[in-house]
């Protein structure tokens, strides 16, 4: 869409942030969450965005909340996309972060 590439312009500062709160949907209704502790990696080629999101006990960011956020912060609205999730990623006690088939308990 049009606004792509502004979306995609406003990655490197979400990037640079060391916290973006953004509203998150739940049953109980809306509450704040860094997402930004949450994008293991987000890079744009061409006209495809890229990410890494993490799932914790605390909390997930889905990847519409994510690319919704980036267009608030660009000053556009939000671009048209096809999200495919290509696997779930959560953080192991040690810190690494590890897909949540192999996430050890």
């Amino acid at each position: 869409g049009e606004s792509a590439p502004a979306v995609i312009g406003a990655i490197d500062a979400y990037m640079a942030e060391e916290s973006v709160i953004a509203l998150r949907k739940t049953k109980s209704g809306e509450k704040p969450a860094d997402i930004r502790k949450m994008t293991a990696s987000l890079y744009a080629e061409g006209h495809t965005v890229y990410a890494r999101l993490m799932l914790t006990e605390q909390a997930t960011v889905k990847p519409d909340l994510l690319l919704n956020t980036l267009a608030e912060r660009a000053g556009v609205e939000p671009a048209e996309a096809r999200i495919h999730r290509t696997a779930l990623l959560a953080e192991e006690k040690g810190g690494q972060i590890v897909s949540l088939m192999d996430l050890k308990g």
